[in-house]
């Protein structure tokens, strides 16, 4: 609200500039928009600390009051005091807008909250949205290493919840104008892929409510049945994370090109992809830069099980789920000869191979670590007797290309957990002229120190 609105009601004709002359209320209305809008009395409800304000003599010049309905609709009404005339103060005007979610799209999204650790219970608490203003302009914010969720609220402990929310979201306005939409997807119920298609509808129909979208698939406890019985009621291994340094690079497209070339000149490696190539170099770099004394290391690679998993009928793209999988490359020796790049790139795409061959529902390397994990009580791949790094990419999924309406994002990252020896790659801004590679690494303090000064990753990617 400007200065020009400060003020509240001295006595019956005089106003007393001090600041408290505007009143803001947010209810929630345990009724649908339609059981209320046809009402003849459509004003504020009553019982409220502003019934006074048909007669009052003193107080707040305006009082506004955000509805939010059960149904998703929402209702804005503001009263302003008349006493520039003999008239007594009325409120004059509710503005009422449509549901932010189609009645079909909500049938759709089952809304939930987590029972126990395995369990979802149906009871439309699944999902929590903040809107929050923030004191600072967005440039001094964007380029922090640690963009995720603001501390200070619910959503920091999803992470390690085994009761709560299934999905959280937060829409941050800045004082320069601009906004950031942060959300987390609990990994217990979907992955990535899970959480860019749900963000890509929610987006499509932000634009446009009346977006026809295809209904979500749910991946069925058929295709990758429990061992268990009962839910999974253990406590939560929780990874270390003293001493975790974050890191960006930015590999540009022509670096990355480059680094094809050195590949598929080295190697017998048909057209090498960012993701093989990348991981293959900081992986390298990393192990390198290693100051464990285990003196051996292994790099591990997650795989969408989508296009892979033998079901019948194949499993659409949109499958919601944990439909995801890991491959590992052979455990090597640190030292030059073991790590050359080009045979990494041909043992990653061996691995690859050899994971298409097999029947990841049944034999999915990463179930049976987190069920190895669930019996031992260690963190899931800390029992290999050697160092591992574990790299993940969100490259296949356009997240820097969503639009809610504001144009497409400045950025779009994703939260990377203070988990060590852990590297993830997501695409660069939208740009036509380069499809670049951002990095997010993370390594102990030591290792850290030296990986980002090694020149063979400074010839290919640019430290931020």
């Amino acid at each position: 609200m400007s200065d020009d609105w400060a003020g509240s009601l001295k006595d019956n004709a005089t106003i007393e500039c001090d600041d408290h002359g505007a009143e803001f209320f947010e209810v929630e209305i345990n009724s649908s928009m339609d059981e209320v809008i046809h009402n003849p009395d459509l004003t504020f409800p009553q019982g409220l600390s502003w019934g006074y304000l048909s007669s009052s003599t003193s107080g707040a010049l305006i009082v506004a009051q955000l509805s939010h309905f059960k149904c998703g609709g929402i209702a804005l009404s503001l009263c302003m005091s008349h006493k520039d005339s003999l008239m007594p103060s009325v409120p004059f005007d509710v503005l009422c807008f449509p549901l932010l979610l189609s009645q079909k799209r909500k049938d759709v999204f089952k809304r939930g909250s987590l029972k126990n650790n395995a369990t979802i219970e149906c009871d439309d608490h699944g999902a929590e949205f903040f809107e929050l203003e923030i004191n600072s302009s967005m440039d001094k914010v964007i380029h922090h290493p640690d963009l995720t969720f603001l501390q200070g609220l619910s959503c920091r402990d999803s992470s390690s919840s085994t009761f709560g929310p299934l999905t959280l979201a937060q829409l941050s306005h800045f004082e320069c104008g601009g906004v950031a939409l942060s959300f987390c997807m609990l990994h217990k119920v979907g992955d990535a892929c899970s959480a860019y298609y749900f963000l890509r509808d929610w987006a499509r129909l932000t634009r446009d409510p009346k977006s026809t979208l295809y209904p979500p698939y749910f991946a069925k406890d058929s295709l990758m049945p429990s061992p268990f019985d009962g839910p999974l009621v253990s406590p939560i291994v929780e990874p270390k994370m003293e001493g975790c340094i974050h890191q960006r690079f930015i590999f540009s497209e022509s670096k990355i090109n480059a680094l094809k070339a050195v590949v598929a000149a080295e190697s017998c490696v048909q057209n090498p992809t960012r993701n093989e190539v990348v991981s293959a170099l900081i992986y390298k770099c990393a192990a390198s830069s290693s100051t464990s004394n285990l003196g051996r290391s292994q790099l591990v690679l997650t795989s969408n099980l989508r296009s892979q998993a033998s079901s019948q009928p194949p499993l659409p793209p949109t499958t919601i789920g944990n439909m995801v999988t890991i491959f590992s490359t052979p455990i090597y020796e640190n030292h030059e000869r073991d790590l050359r790049l080009s045979k990494l790139v041909t043992d990653i795409r061996k691995s690859k191979h050899d994971l298409s061959t097999r029947n990841n529902l049944q034999e999915n390397e990463l179930v049976i670590e987190m069920l190895d994990a669930y019996k031992t009580g260690k963190l899931p791949l800390q029992q290999r007797n050697c160092h591992v790094y574990i790299a993940t990419s969100t490259l296949a999924f356009e997240f820097e290309k969503l639009d809610f309406g504001f144009g497409k994002p400045t950025r779009a990252r994703q939260g990377i957990g203070p988990i060590s020896n852990f590297f993830i790659l997501t695409n660069t801004p939208d740009d036509d002229h380069d499809r670049g590679v951002e990095a997010f690494v993370n390594l102990n303090e030591q290792d850290m120190s030296v990986f980002k000064n090694d020149n063979d990753l400074l010839q290919f990617a640019i430290p931020v």
